[in-house]
């Protein structure tokens, strides 16, 4: 193992660490950026105030639709980009994605609109991040023989 300096950039999330206020920061904004200029959202004004709206439901597909597969690919892309910024740094998308994940297999245009609205609720928190404060613990680190 070698130290290479201290960690910027790890798997495109921004590590920012402020060592005299003792905080590690992990922000996504540049692939969040980079997502939305990829599904065309990148001029989006709206500000929106949650992932999902909250009085509607969305009802699984009516018997004998098959939606195109063309689309179904885009909608999987968008929901496999969002479901890695969920993962990684933003907590706050995950009842949605669970939501519109399950549609995966056949989405329609409703469960597309869905998608749109997560990206302009992004759009208009591109700048949240996961911050952790404290003292520092002992590292631990277990490995296994093989």
């Amino acid at each position: 193992m070698s130290d290479l300096s201290p960690c910027h950039f790890y798997l495109r999330i921004e590590v920012i660490r402020d060592r005299p206020r003792r905080t590690l920061r992990l922000s996504q904004t540049a692939y969040l950026r980079k997502v939305l200029q990829d599904f065309d959202i990148k001029h989006c004004n709206d500000k929106i105030k949650t992932p999902m709206e909250t009085s509607s439901r969305l009802m699984p597909t009516e018997p004998g639709y098959k939606a195109d597969p063309k689309f179904r690919k885009q909608y999987q892309s968008a929901v496999g980009s969002l479901i890695y910024a969920m993962l990684s740094t933003r907590p706050d998308l995950a009842f949605t994605m669970s939501v519109i994940s399950r549609f995966s297999s056949n989405p329609t245009n409703a469960y597309w609109s869905t998608v749109k609205r997560i990206f302009r609720y992004i759009a208009s928190t591109l700048d949240m991040s996961l911050v952790f404060r404290g003292e520092l613990q002992p590292l631990e680190g277990y490995t296994d023989s093989d």
